[in-house]
């Protein structure tokens, strides 16, 4: 069991554990958690006793670990981790552009620490104090349509969205009011967006980081360079949605 003893303290310190000390095999066994140990960004909860580590310095994934809320310098660890993969996830997409071996997969784990990360960083802010990260919660609140068919049976005007300086449509609009907002950039932030399931996402995503980074080292102001990080979000939780679709397609026809 942990606790917190301060909520100003910037560290979990030993003394903050509940300390169990069984004195037969019974108890052992009996008990649900006998050790916990501090991770970059909480705490383990792993019963070592029973079974090794199976997620090796990968905290991020494994559902063994707590965080507690309340932890400014983990939340702070968090925000840093989360950066950095969107520093490496522009890399990733060129890889993947490239046809690079296996870059696929790099991009697609990317994606999901991404989206961990951003989960993790939503849960632990305050909800009280309106954080400005709980507008990364839910960024895309659209719906994913296998193609264009599936919109056009239920709004047979509507218009297709494709992305800038190409002709590739990546979705459509489920609306046919009239819309100023800048496409298709804050389609992805739109409720009535319908993004197709085999669109090339992946574009638009390379775009966003491209002029982050531009903007970044053209002003060294992360604040500016930050401006369409809830795009980017959004965007990057469209293709982590469309893979999972592909792949449960897959997994069903065999």
């Amino acid at each position: 069991m942990i606790k917190r003893l301060n909520n100003t303290e910037s560290e979990l310190r030993m003394r903050e554990f509940e300390v169990i000390t069984p004195e037969t095999m019974q108890g052992i066994n009996t008990g649900s958690i006998q050790t916990a140990h501090i991770t970059e960004y909480g705490a383990c909860m792993h019963d070592f006793i029973s079974l090794p580590c199976t997620k090796y310095r990968d905290c991020i994934n494994c559902n063994e670990q707590v965080c507690i809320k309340g932890d400014d310098e983990k939340l702070n660890r968090l925000q840093k981790r989360l950066e950095l993969e969107m520093g490496f996830l522009k890399s990733d997409t060129t890889a993947v552009e490239s046809g690079l071996l296996n870059a696929d997969q790099h991009y697609k784990r990317r994606l999901i620490i991404i989206q961990r990360c951003q989960e993790l960083i939503t849960l632990l802010s305050d909800e009280t104090l309106n954080t400005p990260l709980l507008k990364y919660a839910n960024a895309f609140q659209g719906k994913i349509v296998s193609n264009e068919e599936g919109v056009l049976n239920i709004l047979p005007n509507a218009q297709c969205v494709h992305a800038d300086g190409s002709h590739k449509n990546i979705g459509s609009c489920g609306t046919n009011a009239s819309c100023s907002d800048h496409a298709p950039i804050a389609c992805y932030l739109c409720p009535k967006f319908r993004p197709w399931q085999d669109a090339p996402h992946i574009v638009i995503l390379n775009q966003l980081l491209y002029e982050r980074d531009h903007i970044h080292k053209e002003t060294e102001d992360l604040a500016i360079a930050s401006i369409n990080d809830r795009a980017i979000i959004a965007v990057t939780q469209v293709i982590n949605q469309c893979y999972e679709l592909n792949h449960h397609k897959e997994s069903i026809n065999g």
